[in-house]
């Protein structure tokens, strides 16, 4: 058995964090200790982990929370796993797409930028900015 501050550091974590998803369910302790503080067992540093991990590939705090409820219920998560998946990949296609749309339009200011012979004034870059912000 672990406390919250174990468990936080095993899994590189703030406490806060442990704490945070232990009040919002994800992390359930199985009990107190004899000071009162919670404990959990060491498998909780794999659920844990698992939470982290999920969250880095872009997955949402409730859409792991239906993940661990199908697999603690004995229910395959892996449609779930798929359908999440495949929605991140989509939004971040798009993602990808505006962010080099962005690119496209500094670029252009950059240039334009420099190739001002006297300088650029404040109304230029202005004027410049908005042609480009509405391109």
């Amino acid at each position: 058995m672990i406390t919250t501050a174990t468990l936080a550091k095993l899994a590189d974590l703030s406490i806060f964090t442990v704490r945070y998803y232990t009040r919002i369910g994800l992390l359930i302790p199985c009990g107190r200790s004899e000071k009162g503080y919670k404990i959990f067992r060491y498998s909780d540093v794999s659920r844990l982990k698992f939470i982290i991990n999920a969250k880095l590939l872009g997955f949402e705090l409730e859409e792991i929370r239906r993940i661990l409820e199908l697999a603690q219920f004995g229910e395959n998560p892996c449609p779930e796993v798929r359908e999440v998946l495949g929605r991140r990949v989509e939004e971040n296609r798009e993602s990808i797409k505006r962010l080099l749309t962005l690119q496209d339009r500094l670029e252009c200011v950059n240039e334009e930028l420099a190739a001002m012979n006297s300088g650029p004034t404040g109304g230029s870059i202005r004027l410049l900015i908005e042609s480009l912000a509405g391109a």
